[in-house]
This record gives structure tokens, sequence and C-alpha cells, in this order.
């Protein structure tokens, strides 16, 4: 399994630092979830989960990623993750990259969460919110408040956000 390999740990601390936690962590949890719900089991190891989670990516990063939330491969938290929120009903794609301070969740408490396609970069603080798809190879400005869709391979900056 690559995940126990050197050279793949390694690479990825690379590019995201004690982030590699927060990701590993959701990661379990998410297996967790989705694949171990054995009535005797579930409750023990979601519990432990919840538990590293509460210490390391609350803890120390400040951050909330829900288990239940759908993220694709070679999510990249710069500068580790700090302070990044994460609706669990977001769905995220393949080689995308939040930078700190960021919020990708609902605008009411019921509502739906973006789904944030692959390859997009989103840059530190910005907010991303309600029921809007972001596009593949999209670039989110830092501090870009968005609620509207932005089409593949576009850019969205400002307060609130306007596509260039």
């Amino acid at each position: 399994m690559k995940i126990f390999s050197i050279k793949f740990l390694k690479e990825k601390w690379k590019i995201s630092g004690y982030g590699i936690l927060s990701i590993g962590i959701y990661r379990l949890g998410n297996y967790i979830y989705s694949n171990l719900r054995y009535p005797l089991v579930y409750p023990i190891l979601i519990s432990f989960y919840k538990l590293l989670d509460l210490l390391i990516v609350q803890g120390f990063n400040n951050s909330e990623i829900h288990y239940p939330t759908k993220i694709g491969e070679n999510l990249k938290l710069p500068h580790g993750g700090k302070g990044v929120i994460i609706s669990s009903k977001a769905i995220i794609g393949n080689n995308v990259t939040i930078y700190h301070q960021v919020t990708i969740g609902t605008i009411k408490d019921n509502g739906e969460a973006p789904r944030i396609e692959d390859n997009v970069f989103i840059g530190a603080g910005a907010k991303i919110l309600g029921a809007i798809v972001i596009g593949e190879g999209a670039k989110i400005g830092a501090n870009a408040v968005v609620t509207n869709d932005v089409p593949a391979n576009r850019t969205a900056v400002g307060i609130p956000a306007k596509v260039k």
C-alpha cells in the first residue's frame, strides 16, 4: 500500500506539511464511516476517530473536515490547513488546493453545499457557500466570497466574487 511508503509520505509532507495529519485523520474517519459500519466495531472506531479529530484537526489546526464529506485524491492543504472548514455535504474533486482560513459550506442550516471539481485552486480566506459548482481548473482568489457558479478554467475574485 503506497500510504505506508516513506517516499509517499515525504512527498505529501512537502506539499501540505502538517496538513497531512488533517487529511490522514479525515481519510481514516471517512473510511470508517463508509466501510466499517458493523454494530459492535463502528462505535469504537468512530469514537477513536472523533478523539483524533478533536485533538489534532480541531485542536491543533483549528479546522473542521467532516468525515462524511466526499473528497477526491491528492487534496493539498498548504500551511497545514489552518482554519479550513469543510461542510459534510461538500463534494471536492481530485487535485484541489485549499489554502488556510477557507470555508466551504452551506448558506442555511439544512442547505446544500458546493461541489468543487478537479484541479481547483482556492486562495486563503475564501468563502464558498451554497449549492454552487466550481468548475474544473477554476481559481478562487484570496478572501473571495463565492455564492454563484464559477465556470471551468475561470477566476473568481472579490466580495461578492466576480468571474473574470
